[in-house]
């Protein structure tokens, strides 16, 4: 049974870029699935257990857990016995709790970031979709009385060319 404090690791998946990523889990106990490896952090480590979630993922920790990723029908895989041999660089505490501190506020800072990209990604959507709008109907500018309505325009346009491909073939034939 996974309880609050454990790190999970993906012990499978089609992407090795996914396997052995780390997460630590923070809620009440729950079983867990047998692609998941559950690591029990020592208790010198559980102050600690954000700053241990990061390392995990980055570094010379990530490294030796790609390292050891093996390839069985189709998908990534990691055993046990090569994350127990993980590499975790443990800082003194002051700073170990001020990089959690820091990495928090930018994923913060970043959640934030996408947040508003995506409402401006809508925002131009939308204005896109009435330019366009705009532009179809004719109100995109001021229009000048002297010009020629889309509808002669077009044809015009379609009479050119068809007196151009004529002539064109003309020219093939002599």
């Amino acid at each position: 049974m996974v309880a609050a404090g454990d790190l999970l690791f993906t012990r499978y998946n089609g992407s090795a870029d996914l396997v052995g990523v780390g997460a630590l889990y923070t809620s009440i106990p729950r079983y867990y699935p047998d692609k998941i490896i559950r690591v029990r952090l020592r208790k010198e480590l559980h102050p600690h257990a954000n700053f241990v979630e990061i390392a995990v993922n980055t570094g010379a920790s990530r490294k030796h857990i790609a390292s050891n990723i093996k390839t069985t029908a189709g998908q990534q895989g990691l055993s046990g016995e090569s994350l127990k041999g993980t590499p975790i660089p443990i800082p003194p505490s002051t700073e170990a709790l001020e990089i959690s501190k820091r990495v928090a506020q930018a994923l913060t800072s970043f959640s934030d970031c996408y947040t508003l990209l995506e409402a401006g990604e809508a925002d131009a959507t939308r204005l896109r979709q009435a330019i366009l709008k705009s532009a179809f109907e004719g109100t995109l500018v001021p229009q000048d009385a002297a010009d020629e309505p889309a509808s002669q325009l077009l044809s015009r346009l379609k009479t050119q060319e068809s007196a151009n491909f004529k002539q064109m073939n003309r020219r093939k034939k002599v």
